[in-house]
């Protein structure tokens, strides 16, 4: 197939012909690959994320090393994909109707190359508290009562261009107490003997296997709770958030 009918294949006509599986699934699943639209190679290691009609993110996924990607709409409706990765343009779709329960839908999302740009990563000091206030909506308690003070993303990327995981970017923090070893389904954070702390992107809870391959380079900040410390992850956790899904910290608001 040419890169001008895989272009064609992410239009609604076409997207409404694809087969259906079976009665009886409750949702639907939207899956493809992510193409560089240039040459039309597999683009792995990008974000993304299946937003419905009032914008709101109902499934996230991390292409694999071949682009695939699988999303799962939770109901029928319309929805919008969205994909990011650095060193690509921002991917937008059409809006998608997904009309019928238990369908499955094949769409590839061709992304445009440009110039490797961090903006907006290494945050000012109004940035800063936009994203602190985000982030005590989201973890529901003010960031500096929290042990371990957020990572910034200009810390993060320091990593990111060491060549650094997760998993190393939060052994080279030294942040008291916290343990990390590598297990056989992945890396596991640990305070003392407590069990591996539950790691999510974007409030999506990630699988062991897949965290090291987390796009650390669109993370804009990261929060290490102990469990019990905060009502709304008692367990605790790493939570790692995007620039874009931070939203308020965007354009110095």
């Amino acid at each position: 197939m040419g890169i001008r009918d895989r272009i064609a294949g992410t239009c609604i006509c076409l997207i409404l012909l694809c087969g259906l599986l079976p009665g009886g699934v409750a949702g639907q699943t939207l899956q493809g690959r992510v193409l560089d639209q240039r040459d039309g190679r597999a683009v792995p290691q990008t974000l993304v994320r299946l937003l419905d009609g009032a914008g709101e993110q109902v499934s996230l996924t991390i292409s694999d090393l071949t682009g695939r990607y699988r999303l799962e709409a939770p109901a029928p409706g319309r929805f919008v994909i969205e994909a990011e990765r650095v060193g690509f343009r921002d991917y937008r779709s059409q809006e998608v109707e997904l009309p019928r329960a238990g369908g499955t839908y094949e769409v590839d999302l061709l992304v445009v190359s440009e110039p490797i740009a961090l903006r907006g990563l290494e945050v000012t000091g109004l940035q800063r508290e936009a994203v602190e206030r985000r982030l005590r909506l989201l973890i529901g308690m003010s960031p500096s009562s929290i042990r371990h003070r957020p990572i910034m993303g200009a810390v993060v990327q320091e990593h990111v261009q060491k060549g650094h995981d997760l998993a190393d970017l939060i052994r080279w923090q030294n942040l008291p107490s916290i343990h990390v070893r590598q297990t056989r389904d992945g890396p596991c954070f640990q305070f003392r003997t407590r069990s591996c702390l539950p790691t999510y992107l974007d409030g999506v809870r990630q699988r062991p296997e897949v965290v090291p391959f987390l796009p650390l380079d669109l993370v804009m900040s990261i929060v290490v709770l102990q469990p019990n410390e905060s009502a709304q992850y008692e367990a605790g956790g790493v939570l790692l958030y995007t620039r874009s899904w931070l939203g308020a910290a965007r354009d110095g608001r």
